[in-house]
């Protein structure tokens, strides 16, 4: 998909619609395929009623035009939230979960994992998603950046 053949816009109800080779769609999905790595490349566009089927693949974000890219950059923005981690004020262990108290950049947070190996994801030698027990991600851009007090506090993780 790309600027040629696939025109994105807002409904009524302010959801993603999508007209692909003449054919509309009143409302899509859109997922990463890699949403860590490559998030704004190899986007799914779905079908957003019955089965989700693919309509299609948007290869690059940059090959849609620019106002219908800020449609679908807001629609991402919400469904794959990640607040990052700026400061790790406290970990707490208990019964095989600890909680986080943490700054974000969307502010003060509050998080439980399990203590396994489980709850972080290791994406480079110095970026960490943590994956709490709801399923909610949270990520570290650069744990070189974290004083040796916060790092001593997720050293369990690491």
């Amino acid at each position: 998909m790309n600027d040629k053949n696939a025109h994105f816009s807002l409904n009524e109800g302010g959801f993603i619609s999508l007209d692909f080779n003449g054919t509309k769609y009143d409302r899509v999905l859109i997922f990463r395929a890699f949403p860590f790595s490559e998030a704004n490349k190899f986007l799914s566009v779905r079908e957003s009623i019955g089965r989700n089927a693919e309509i299609g693949i948007i290869k690059d974000l940059d090959d849609i035009a620019q106002n219908e890219r800020e449609i679908i950059l807001r629609d991402l923005k919400l469904r794959y939230f990640l607040p990052k981690i700026k400061n790790i004020r406290g970990v707490k262990s208990e019964h095989g979960h600890s909680t986080f108290l943490v700054t974000t950049d969307y502010g003060s947070m509050r998080f439980i994992v399990r203590s396994s190996g489980d709850a972080v994801t290791t994406l480079s030698d110095s970026r960490l998603i943590f994956t709490d027990i709801d399923g909610n991600r949270f990520e570290i851009e650069d744990i070189n950046k974290l004083s040796a007090v916060e790092i001593k506090r997720i050293n369990l993780f690491l």
